[in-house]
């Protein structure tokens, strides 16, 4: 089962996370939780769930400590997803925390959701799916006919 871990100094981010998660058991990826303090904690954790997916709680306060974790994920655990959970008052860091490898960044417990679906996504990779991205992509057009496809199993030529 893959590993959400979570590194925040106070539980508010895995405190939201459980909650969303016990309304939405079906719909919520499987994940084991893992809560750490600090960063050594999280860099610890690392080295037991090396592909883990990371969520770093990002406060004006820790930004640069953040900034600095981020980077050390980044070359020590390759294997290792960040996302970052930023306080509002540092929405213009955004673009600075995906630099030093934060893939997303969320700001509220509706960014959890979001950020559920994503994990759902990748907790996966090995499923397959039902039919290929480009059969998705034009069974959803509303104009097949005019493609020159009859519907989803036609050949485009």
């Amino acid at each position: 089962m893959p590993s959400l871990l979570i590194c925040e100094r106070k539980c508010r981010w895995a405190a939201d996370w459980r909650r969303l998660a016990s309304g939405r058991r079906a719909s919520w990826p499987q994940l084991r939780l893992i809560e750490v303090r600090t960063g050594a904690d999280c860099l610890a954790a690392l080295s037991r769930e090396p592909a883990a997916f990371v969520l770093l709680e990002c406060t004006q306060e820790s930004l640069y400590e953040r900034l600095l974790l981020l980077a050390r994920i980044d070359q020590q655990h390759p294997k290792a997803v960040c996302v970052a959970a930023a306080d509002k008052e540092i929405e213009a860091w955004h673009a600075l925390l995906r630099e030093f490898g934060a893939v997303h960044v969320i700001s509220s417990p509706l960014g959890l959701m979001e950020l559920a679906k994503m994990l759902g996504r990748c907790a996966s990779p090995g499923e397959p799916h039902e039919e290929a991205v480009r059969e998705q992509i034009w069974r959803r057009l509303p104009w097949p006919g005019a493609a020159g496809r009859e519907g989803a199993g036609g050949a485009r030529r």
